[in-house]
């Protein structure tokens, strides 16, 4: 019983986790789409991570 009730804790908080990176790096697609190629309102680290500019024009095109 232990063992199920940690296993679903566990895994709707890695489901959490998850779909919050996603509605971070998503936010960040649409700021830089929105200012042609720069994100605005992204925070510096943020910016600093995806710096790689390759990175992030694969973010923002996605797989169009």
């Amino acid at each position: 019983v232990c063992w199920a009730l940690g296993y679903t804790v566990a895994t709707l908080f890695f489901a959490v986790v998850e779909m919050s990176i996603d509605t971070i790096v998503l936010s960040f697609c649409q700021d830089s789409e929105e200012h042609q190629g720069t994100a605005q309102y992204a925070p510096p680290l943020l910016i600093e991570t995806l710096g790689n500019q390759n990175e992030m024009h694969r973010l923002t095109q996605g797989s169009q």
